[in-house]
């Protein structure tokens, strides 16, 4: 979009974040307010209702609290990042956009096990858990093996997709090759943590 719309960066990135937010506001309240709507779904028909919003915050707060904390700890990750050179930051971003692609499979598997778990459990069948405990590691072990048999195999071939020559920023003084001798390490760390 370079000629008719100019590089803004982060800034470009918060402003079209938020107009596509309120792009969709403005596209779906309207279709979700109209009377069809209205009389087949009762769109209109809410109302607070005490009991069932302290039954949703007993549900969602743990969770909710998790992901404040690991929040805070990426933001402070980032913050001893930043102070320790542009390099680090730059190395750092690379391997969380790698390692982002990476943390579908677990979150996806850790969802399906709470889900199949929960099932079990609520119909009072507690013997199947071990099992469904077992499987589970056993999947996230393979695709650690996965993980660790590519990054050993064509790991720095597989880091050149991400990072190249023309994309190192200059401030960072340092040399494609200096990169991906850090970033290698770290991928391997990551695959311990996937």
């Amino acid at each position: 979009w370079e000629p008719f719309i100019p590089s803004m960066g982060v800034k470009g990135a918060a402003l079209a974040t938020n107009l596509g937010g309120i792009i969709q506001l403005l596209i779906f309240c309207p279709l979700i307010l109209r009377k069809k709507h209205h009389d087949t779904f009762g769109t209109r028909e809410w109302r607070f209702c005490k009991q069932a919003f302290l039954r949703c915050l007993k549900v969602g707060m743990p969770p909710g609290f998790w992901v404040l904390l690991e929040m805070l700890g990426w933001a402070l990750f980032y913050t001893l990042m930043t102070k320790a050179s542009p390099k680090h930051l730059l190395v750092t971003g690379v391997c969380q956009s790698i390692s982002i692609l990476y943390w579908a499979l677990p979150g996806g598997l850790e969802k399906g096990v709470a889900a199949v778990a929960g099932n079990y459990l609520g119909s009072n069948n507690y013997a199947i858990i071990p099992r469904i405990l077992r499987s589970g590691i056993i999947i996230a072990s393979l695709y650690f093996l996965f993980l660790l048999l590519i990054y050993l195999l064509v790991g720095k071939e597989y880091v050149s997709f991400f990072l190249h020559e023309g994309n190192i920023p200059d401030y960072t003084n340092t040399s494609l090759e200096e990169v991906q001798n850090l970033i290698y390490p770290g991928l391997l760390m990551i695959s311990l943590h996937v």
